[in-house]
């Protein structure tokens, strides 16, 4: 799934005059799942770890680092662990996505609907919904009611040709709780300082 919790996974974008989302789909690009209390640096070191790609089409692509491998040779590897598809209801406002293929068994074959605003150019608040019609309502009733519950934070610098490289279609051996892990870790010096060797090399790669 586009999220990094079990609970829902669904965007929508009223704003397509910012260049960043405007493509055929109402969004697309490269987007790492983010707290809502996070400070944007630490936010974008999250897509050394884990990202997704969302295409023109409405389709979707998760994908993690391969931490071990990175650890022992410093080699940027990422596999592929969900993909789906995405649609956005009349109103604009709500968006359902089908998780097609998903390394974990008890999301594969699940519909995820979220409501999203987009709070800052490159950033997406995420209001999660159990129904089509919570969600349809809570657009409909507007901000106030329900405080958003994750973010998609755009990957800055990554592009189809930068990562090429990189990205594998080999699928994630991760178990659930392993790679809820590997997505979303703490962010203590440690890991920090990994992250930023991992986007460092992927930018050195694009400046030669």
């Amino acid at each position: 799934m586009r999220t990094s919790a079990a609970a829902g996974l669904v965007l929508l974008s009223l704003l397509t005059s910012s260049a960043a989302f405007a493509a055929d789909y109402p969004f697309s690009g490269y987007f790492a799942t983010t707290p809502t209390d996070e400070d944007q640096h630490k936010a974008e070191l999250r897509c050394a770890y884990g990202f997704f790609i969302q295409n023109k089409d409405g389709s979707y692509i998760n994908y993690h680092l391969d931490l071990p491998r990175f650890t022992e040779s410093s080699t940027v590897r990422f596999v592929e662990y969900g993909r789906g598809i995405c649609s956005i209801d009349a109103s604009g406002k709500v968006e359902s996505c089908l998780a097609t293929f998903d390394a974990d068994p008890s999301i594969q074959g699940k519909t995820f609907i979220d409501v999203f605003r987009q709070s800052q150019p490159d950033v997406i608040d995420l209001f999660y919904f159990d129904t089509l019609a919570e969600a349809q309502a809570f657009a409909a009733a507007g901000p106030g009611s329900k405080a958003a519950e994750n973010r998609y934070t755009m990957c800055k610098g990554f592009d189809a040709a930068g990562l090429a490289k990189y990205i594998t279609t080999d699928r994630s051996a991760l178990s659930p709780d392993d790679r809820m892990k590997m997505i979303s870790p703490d962010m203590n010096d440690a890991t920090m300082a990994t992250m930023t060797r991992v986007l460092e090399t992927i930018g050195a790669d694009k400046k030669e």
